[in-house]
C-alpha cells in the first residue's frame, strides 16, 4: 500500500472501530489474563485473550467491543532518582603508509593468510568518508563500507577478546563495480601474498620464516576440512616487527606491476565491546566551577578543580583500556581515529526501568551534540538526514534512536553518530549473526519448521522472558556518541539531568517483561493452530495467512531487538494498521499505543482480510529468500507444507532439484547453501525418480500465457465480490485465477524437462538438456516443437489426435477424474498412480485449483474453468510427453504405429515418445512435425 494514496476509496479505510479505552501495560496484561480465564483455556490455547493481545480488541458483551490503547507517558506520577556512569564502548582507527604500527612490547599481530569474504566489512560505520587522492592527483570522497577490504588478523585485546585488524584497498574501489561489493579477489591476495607478504616476512624474521606456508595455494590446501570448509589459522608477527613488515608491503606493492590495484592501502582497527572494562563516574555540578560549553577549551589544569582533574584522567584511562595492547601515544596522526563514549541511565528505585520518550529524541541529541534543538529537528523530519526511529518492544511512546550526522553538520564535539537504546534486556538475546544482531527467527522457519521453531526458539525465548520478569530485571538507557580523539574527555561529561528527567520515563520492570511474555504466547498460540490447517489451504487464498506468518515473525523478533527495517517490513506494518484518511491522504497509523493487527479472523484457521495482504515477491523477501518472484520460491516454501501436512520437509526433499550436471546448486539454493555446505568434486548427485518432486524455481520472470488482451478463466466469488457479513474487513481476493494459471504454464515445460527418465542400460538420460536449462525453460518452449532436439537426446513423435486429446485430459484432470486416476472403485488407493505426474508442482496446483475451487465457485465455473485451460493448450502449444494412462512419461506399451525416431538412438529403443498437436503438425518425418 502506498504512503500517499490520495485515489484509494473509502472502503480500504477503517471506519467504525470500536471504542478506545486507555491503560497501562500492567491492565493490559491483567485483561489478557482474565479473558483467558473467562474462556476457560490456558494462556498458551488459541482464544479471545490470544485476539486481544494481538489486535487490543475485546468483546464487552454479545454485541459490544472494545479496544484497549496502552499509555506510558502518564504513568510517572512523581519524580524518579536516576544514577549515570560512563564507558568507553568502541574504538576505530586507521594507519596509513609510513605510520607505526601502534602496539606496545611485548604484543603480537596474529596475521591471518587466508581471505574470507565473509568478514569484509560490509555495512556503514557511520564515521566521514576516507579522502583518498588517486595517482592522477584527484581527491576523492570513499565510504568505508564501499571500499574492498579484507580481514587479515588480530590482536588480543585487554580488555576485549580480540581487535580485529583490515586492510582496506582505496585504489580498487574507484574501478569496482557495483556486483563485485567490497570483497576481495581470491586472485589479488594470492598475488599479494606471493610479491608482498611473503617476501616481507623473509626480510624481517629470518628465525620464523619456515613456520609461513611458501605460497596461498599451499596454505588453502593444509586448511582444508574433508567437507570442504576452511580453518583459518594465524601465524605470529611480534609486535615490534609489524611496522617493517606493513612497510615491505607497502614497497613491493609499488614495486610489482602485478600488485598495482593494491597500492596505497591502510589499516583499520576495531575495537568493539569494551564497555564492561573500563566503567567511570563521570562529574556532578561543581560548586563555584562553570564547565565551559561544548567545543570550548577547557581553562588551564591548574583552574580545574579535582573532581575534574580527576575525571579526565579516568576517561582517558578508560581510552586506553579499551585499546590496548593498541598504544595511542604511537598514533601519528588521529584525524581517523574516533571513540564511541557511552553513559548509562538507571533508576535508583527498585523494581523501576528507565524508558526513553519518543517525541524528546531532539532534545537527547541537542544534549549529546551540541547541536541547536530547531536545526535537529528539520534534520530528522528529512528523509535524508540519517535520523531512526526504535520502537521498544513495538510501544508507540517510548523507542530509541539512532542519528548519523557525518553527512552535515557535526556540532561543536564532530560527533558523527550518536544513538539512544535500551539495555538489559537487549543484552539477555544480543547475538551477532550475519546482518543480525539478535535471536531472531525467520518466517521461512515458521512455514517449514514449526515445531522446531517453537521448540528450540519460541519456548526457551519466553522461558527467558519469565525468568527475566521473576527476577524483576531493570531496564536502563545508554546514551552513546563517536567523537574524535581528541574530543574524547568532552563528550557526554555534563549532563543536564533535568533535562534529560523530561526526556525519560519509568515503568514496573516486572509489567514490562509481562508485556513480553503475554505477547509471546499470544503469537506462539496463533502460530500453532495455523500450522495444522495451513496444508488445507487453497493456494489462491494463501496470501492472508503467509502474511499474518510474516508479520508474527515479525512482531516476535521485536521483542529481542529493535523492529526490522526495510521496504519489505514497511509494507508488512502498512498492511496490519488501521488505514485512515488524514487531510484527505490514506495512511497507516497505530491508535492504539503500541503495533497490534488492525484484523485477526479465525474460520477456522487465523488470518488477516483478504483485503490486507502481500503479493508473494514481498512475502519471500520477508521469509529471508532474495532474489525471488511472486511464483517463485516462496511458493515452492508454501508448497512444501501441502506436501508434507505438520511433519518436518525430509532433508532429501529440502534439496531437490539440488544438482547441476557440474554438482552445483541452481539459483536461490546456491546462494543459501554456500555458506554452509561444500561439494567436492568427484561427490555423486543423486539419480533422478519418478518419484522425486520437483519444482522449477522462477529466476528470470514469467511469461504471460494467457495474453492481457485475451478472455482470462473465471474467477472465484472472492474475485467477483466478497461478502461482507462473513468478512467485513475482506475487500479483495489474494491471488486471481489468471494469475494461477500463468505460473502453472511457465512451470510445465521445466518440470516436464526434469522428469525425462534415465536409460536402464547406459546409465544416461533420454534428455540432453542440462538441469539448470530445465530451470530457464518457460510456456515458450512448449509452444514451439523446434525445442524438442535441444532437450531430447532421442525421442519418437506423433500426431495422432486421440493420443493428443487423451494426453491433454490427464495433464489437466476435473476432480472426478482425478479420483479415478487415484483409486480403486472400492476407495482404496492406489499404490502407484500417475507416475512422474503427481510429483510435479504445477500439476499438484492445477488439481488444488480444481478440487478446492468448488467452495469459492459453483460446478458450472468450475468445468469452465477447465474447458478454458485445455483449449487454451490446444490453441498454442504443439508438443507434449505422451505416456501412459498412469505415466508421464513412456518408452514403451504405448507408442503409436505412426511414430517416428528422432535423434540419436543410443540403445537401439528409439527414445520416449512426443506427441505433436495435429493442429500444428504438418510432417511426422521432420523434427518437430514442420
Amino acid at each position: 500500500m502506498a504512503d500517499d494514496d490520495e485515489t484509494r476509496p473509502d472502503y480500504f479505510l477503517d471506519n467504525n472501530l470500536p471504542p478506545i479505552v486507555t491503560g497501562r501495560l500492567r491492565d493490559f496484561n491483567h485483561k489478557f489474563r482474565e479473558l483467558a480465564d473467562l474462556s476457560f483455556l490456558r494462556q498458551d490455547q488459541f482464544g479471545p485473550h490470544t485476539k486481544f493481545a494481538l489486535t487490543g480488541r475485546y468483546s464487552v458483551s454479545e454485541d459490544q467491543t472494545e479496544q484497549m490503547k496502552i499509555n506510558i507517558d502518564d504513568v510517572q506520577t512523581q519524580p524518579f532518582r536516576l544514577s549515570v556512569s560512563s564507558d568507553v564502548d568502541s574504538v576505530i582507527g586507521i594507519i596509513c603508509k609510513g605510520e607505526d604500527f601502534p602496539i606496545k612490547p611485548d604484543h603480537s599481530l596474529f596475521y591471518s593468510i587466508l581471505n574470507n569474504s565473509e568478514f569484509a566489512h560490509k555495512l556503514s560505520n557511520h564515521l566521514p568518508p576516507y579522502e583518498y587522492t588517486s595517482p592522477t592527483g584527484v581527491r576523492t570522497l570513499l565510504d568505508y563500507h564501499h571500499i574492498p577490504n579484507t580481514l587479515v588478523g588480530h590482536l588480543g585485546g585487554a580488555n576485549v577478546q580480540k581487535i580485529e585488524v583490515r586492510v582496506y584497498f582505496p585504489r580498487m574501489a574507484l574501478t569496482r563495480q557495483a556486483r563485485d561489493g567490497n570483497k576481495v579477489s581470491k586472485d589479488l591476495m594470492i598475488q599479494f601474498y606471493k610479491l608482498a607478504a611473503r617476501p616481507s616476512i623473509t626480510c624481517i624474521s629470518a628465525l620464523t620464516e619456515h613456520e609461513w606456508p611458501d605460497t596461498y595455494l599451499g596454505e588453502e590446501f593444509r586448511a582444508r576440512r574433508a567437507n570442504g570448509t576452511i580453518v583459518h589459522s594465524t601465524r605470529t608477527i611480534p609486535g615490534e616487527l609489524a611496522t617493517r613488515f606493513f612497510d615491505g608491503i607497502h614497497a613491493r606493492c609499488d614495486a610489482e606491476p602485478t600488485l598495482e590495484q593494491a597500492r596505497d592501502f591502510f589499516i583499520q582497527f576495531t575495537v568493539q565491546g569494551s564497555k564492561g572494562g573500563t566503567k567511570h563516574n563521570i562529574p556532578g555540578p561543581i560548586p563555584g566551577f562553570e564547565f565551559p560549553s561544548l567545543g570550548e577549551e577547557d581553562p588551564p589544569i591548574e583552574d580545574l578543580p579535582p573532581s575534574l582533574l580527576e575525571f579526565k584522567a579516568s576517561r582517558l584511562k578508560a581510552l586506553m583500556k579499551a585499546m590496548s595492547p593498541l598504544n595511542p601515544l604511537m598514533i601519528q596522526d588521529d584525524s581517523y581515529w574516533w571513540a564511541d563514549v557511552a553513559v548509562t541511565i538507571k533508576s535508583k528505585d527498585a523494581g523501576q526501568s528507565v524508558l526513553v520518550k519518543q517525541h524528546m529524541h531532539h532534545w537527547i541529541i541537542g544534549e549529546m551534540t551540541g547541536l541547536d534543538v530547531s536545526s535537529i529537528t528539520e534534520r530528522m523530519n528529512r528523509a535524508s538526514g540519517g535520523y531512526h526511529s526504535d520502537s521498544f518492544v513495538q510501544l508507540n511512546s517510548t523507542a530509541g534512536l539512532r542519528m548519523t550526522l557525518s553527512g552535515g553538520s557535526m556540532g561543536p564535539l564532530d560527533t558523527a553518530y550518536v544513538q539512544a537504546y535500551h539495555s538489559g534486556d537487549k543484552d539477555l538475546c544480543a547475538l551477532k549473526d550475519g546482518l543480525h544482531h539478535a535471536k531472531h527467527v525467520e518466517p521461512a522457519r515458521l512455514f517449514k519448521d514449526h515445531p522446531g521453531a517453537d521448540q528450540h526458539h519460541f519456548e526457551p525465548l519466553e522461558q527467558l522472558f519469565i525468568d527475566a520478569r521473576d527476577e524483576n530485571r531493570s531496564i536502563n538507557v545508554r546514551l552513546e556518541s563517536r567523537v574524535p580523539f581528541n574530543q574524547v574527555d568532552k563528550a557526554l561529561r555534563v549532563l543536564n539531568m533535568d533535562r534529560l528527567a523530561e526526556c525519560l520515563t519509568t515503568c514496573r520492570s516486572k509489567d514490562i517483561w509481562d508485556f513480553k511474555v503475554t505477547r509471546l504466547k499470544a503469537i506462539r498460540a496463533t502460530l500453532g493452530k495455523m500450522h495444522g490447517y495451513l496444508p488445507s489451504i487453497p493456494r489462491q487464498k494463501l496470501s492472508a495467512f503467509g502474511t499474518l506468518v510474516c508479520a508474527l515473525g515479525y512482531m516476535a523478533n521485536a521483542l529481542c531487538n529493535r523492529p526490522a527495517e526495510g521496504p519489505s517490513f514497511k509494507k508488512l506494518t502498512e498492511v496490519c494498521s488501521v488505514q485512515e484518511r488524514r487531510y484527505n491522504v490514506a495512511r497507516a497509523i497505530q491508535p492504539l499505543g503500541a503495533f497490534f493487527l488492525v484484523f485477526l479472523a479465525d474460520d477456522p484457521c487465523p488470518r488477516l482480510s483478504h483485503a490486507r495482504t502481500l503479493d508473494f515477491l514481498t512475502l519471500a523477501h520477508l521469509s529471508g529468500i532474495n532474489g525471488a518472484t511472486e511464483n517463485d520460491v516462496f511458493m515452492e516454501l508454501v508448497a512444501t507444507i501441502k506436501r508434507t501436512g505438520i511433519k518436518r520437509l525430509a532433508p532429501e526433499d529440502s534439496e531437490l532439484p539440488a544438482w547441476g550436471p557440474n554438482g552445483e546448486l541452481p539459483g536461490w539454493q546456491a546462494r543459501a547453501a554456500s555458506k554452509t555446505i561444500a561439494n567436492p568434486a568427484g561427490v555423486k548427485a543423486p539419480s533422478r525418480s519418478v518419484r522425486t518432486r520437483v519444482t522449477l524455481y522462477d529466476e528470470d520472470g514469467e511469461e504471460e500465457a494467457i495474453g492481457e488482451n485475451e478472455p482470462g478463466p473465471p474467477e472465484s466469488v472472492d474475485e467477483l465480490g466478497v461478502d461482507q457479513e462473513a468478512d467485513p474487513d475482506a475487500r479483495q481476493a489474494g491471488l486471481s485465477n489468471r494469475v494461477l494459471l500463468n505460473g502453472i504454464c511457465n512451470r510445465m515445460p521445466g518440470e516436464i524437462a526434469l522428469k525425462v527418465p534415465e536409460m536402464k542400460q547406459k546409465k544416461l538420460s533420454w534428455r540432453i538438456m542440462p538441469d539448470h536449462e530445465c530451470h530457464k525453460l518457460r510456456f515458450s518452449a512448449l509452444c514451439d516443437s523446434h525445442q524438442i532436439p535441444r532437450v531430447l537426446r532421442c525421442w519418437r513423435q506423433s500426431n495422432d489426435p486421440d493420443s493428443w486429446a487423451k494426453t491433454i485430459d490427464k495433464l489437466f484432470p476435473s476432480a472426478s477424474e482425478l479420483r479415478a486416476k487415484l483409486y480403486h472403485p472400492d476407495g482404496r488407493k492406489k499404490a502407484a498412480a500417475l507416475m512422474g505426474l503427481a510429483q510435479c508442482s504445477w500439476f499438484q496446483d492445477w488439481t488444488t485449483l480444481v478440487s478446492s475451487s468448488g467452495e469459492e465457485m459453483p460446478p458450472e465455473q468450475v468445468t469452465a474453468l477447465i474447458k478454458f485451460m485445455r483449449n487454451l493448450i490446444n490453441r498454442k502449444v504443439q508438443w507434449l510427453p505422451l505416456g501412459k494412462p498412469d505415466r508421464l512419461w513412456a518408452t514403451n506399451g504405448i507408442v503409436p504405429r505412426d511414430a517416428v525416431v528422432h535423434g540419436d538412438d543410443v540403445d537401439g529403443i528409439g527414445g520416449v515418445v512426443v506427441v505433436l498437436n495435429p493442429a500444428f503438425c504438418k510432417n511426422p518425418d521432420v523434427p518437430g512435425g514442420h
